[in-house]
């Protein structure tokens, strides 16, 4: 059984379509405010949700605060023979429209200095929203990477699980540590779940805290806001 107290942060959408546009809706509301936003990448919210944020954004000028600031939580730690795009990249393909508005308040991860990256959120003062996508491993449940290896405090490098480096075609990634959930400029957190591969992953969270949502549920529940779609809802119901 699911604890109500997490049921009752479960938003169940009809259709994957109804999900992308309040998603969309929370992000532009977001984005009209000033402070640090962390956005994540995949298909999750690349196919759908980013392309109705651009539809939004396009000839507008009034939703972006100027005080508004991008980043992102992870980035791949690429090699030469990498065949993947960097995280940063995909941010700016995937949002040109917002990105460009930003200018200079996109913040990308050098995984080659991640301490600056922890010197950036320290000026920001932490994040005000972070938004999440559910990795599909049970054995990992990771959001960003937090999980993927250990539940790490600070940013620091690890490596990828087996079916995670087998996926992106590289073994290692910087992520941000658990601390910046401690931050007391946030706000929310807000997790997106598509499709019945994940719920696996959202079962297993539930029994373990060790796993990257595991560790929000068991931490930070008062923050975290679920979205799903109904090929979730449905599979969840069936095995629960």
């Amino acid at each position: 059984m699911i604890p109500e107290s997490i049921l009752q942060k479960i938003h169940n959408a009809q259709t994957s379509f109804e999900l992308d546009k309040t998603v969309c809706s929370l992000l532009l509301e977001d984005f009209s405010k000033p402070g640090l936003v962390i956005l994540p990448v995949g298909k999750t919210y690349e196919e759908g949700i980013y392309s109705l944020v651009n539809e939004n954004l396009i000839g507008r000028d009034d939703i972006v605060h100027p005080e508004l600031y991008i980043s992102h939580l992870d980035e791949l730690v690429l090699n030469e023979e990498a065949e993947t795009k960097s995280f940063a990249t995909n941010l700016k393909e995937s949002l040109p429209e917002l990105i460009s508005k930003l200018k200079n308040e996109f913040y990308e991860i050098d995984v080659k200095n991640p301490e600056a990256y922890q010197h950036f959120l320290n000026i920001q003062a932490g994040a005000r929203a972070i938004y999440l996508g559910l990795g599909a491993d049970p054995r990992t449940a990771h959001v960003a990477f937090i999980g993927e290896e250990y539940l790490n405090r600070e940013i620091t490098e690890v490596f990828l699980s087996e079916s995670t480096a087998e996926k992106l075609g590289v073994e290692k990634a910087v992520t941000v540590g658990t601390d910046i959930f401690e931050s007391s400029s946030l706000e929310k957190i807000i997790l997106t779940i598509k499709g019945t591969d994940k719920v696996d992953s959202f079962l297993a969270a539930l029994e373990d805290n060790d796993t990257g949502l595991g560790f929000l549920l068991e931490n930070h529940l008062n923050k975290l806001e679920i979205y799903t779609d109904h090929n979730f809802a449905r599979e969840l119901k069936i095995k629960t």
